[in-house]
């Protein structure tokens, strides 16, 4: 376990290959205006983008020098450089949050697993949905043994892969495509109510719109947990907003969560999920999640991926 910090937290943000670091530090600005951050990406672009949108967190040069004294890390970089970049970063022995996904593939995670077993307690990684309250107390108020099934539903467009941007998250070899990058927020909904106990049933894949995306616009993945229950997960990547549905069926009845863009202070979970972070970071918090549960929703979603490429 990290030990507390004593002093205004020293926070790097070690790549920026999404928009997640704009968020992020946004976040931590407002929560902890006193905090210490610093930047880094290899890609000139991409350096270039942060600076315009958050013009008052400095770049660093070298990997080394972002890293150098950090009290905490955000890990935010192209999926099949996250396992190296967290290896690097394990060497502080302070709080790791690596935006999602963490690994889109088999060799991906066996290389991720070798990583953050060398001090699990100081990872997370998760989609912020798990954290949005309507989940968190949804997952208090079930009794699992009265669930008989579950259904999620994603909207998350995905357009502006075929229009250049960020094309490595469309193919499944590298970000994960469709099934892995939105997939995600759906399994990891499952997964933090219904628990870690299940595995890939099946899943395919369409595409119904964007018929140049290498990783499909509509996915369908189905799971199954050790005590029988069943849970799918819709993915549409052809939507005109964000938003999240769940639905549990139990034998009294459904339940319902539904997540969007609007409605409450945090109404997807963003910043509770930086206040579990910074908790690692000032209090010596475990991660949250356990990577048992992590490693679950992410093989699960390797298995979905390469099931829909079939």
């Amino acid at each position: 376990m990290a030990e507390p910090a004593t002093t205004p937290p020293r926070i790097a943000i070690l790549g920026l290959a999404t928009s997640h670091p704009l968020s992020d530090a946004a976040t931590i600005a407002r929560l902890r205006p006193e905090a210490e951050l610093r930047a880094w990406d290899p890609d000139d672009d991409r350096r270039a983008a942060f600076a315009a949108a958050v013009p008052g967190v400095p770049l660093c040069d070298t990997k080394a020098e972002v890293l150098d004294g950090a009290d905490g890390v955000l890990l935010t970089a192209r999926t099949d450089r996250v396992a190296e970049l967290l290896e690097d970063a394990s060497e502080l022995r302070v709080p790791v949050f690596v935006n999602k996904p963490a690994a889109a593939t088999a060799a991906q995670l066996e290389a991720l697993e070798t990583a953050w077993l060398r001090a699990p307690e100081l990872f997370l990684t998760s989609s912020v949905l798990r954290f949005a309250e309507p989940v968190r107390r949804l997952r208090t108020e079930l009794d699992l043994a009265d669930v008989l099934s579950a259904h999620v539903r994603v909207r998350h467009d995905v357009g502006r892969w075929q229009e250049g941007s960020t094309p490595w998250q469309d193919d499944p070899a590298v970000g994960g495509g469709l099934v892995v990058t939105m997939g995600i927020h759906g399994v990891e909904m499952l997964a933090s109510v219904l628990g870690p106990r299940f595995s890939l049933a099946s899943c395919v894949v369409s595409r119904r719109r964007y018929e140049r995306l290498r990783s499909g616009d509509v996915a369908s993945i189905a799971l199954r947990w050790s005590n029988g229950t069943l849970g799918t997960v819709d993915v549409l990547g052809v939507a005109q907003s964000e938003d999240y549905e769940m639905r549990v069926e139990t034998v009294d009845g459904p339940r319902e969560v539904r997540l969007g863009s609007t409605g409450g202070d945090d109404p997807l979970g963003y910043r509770r999920t930086i206040e579990h972070f910074l908790a690692m970071v000032e209090d010596g918090a475990a991660s949250p999640v356990p990577w048992t549960e992590t490693r679950a929703i992410l093989a699960a979603l390797v298995a979905a991926s390469e099931a829909g490429q079939r």
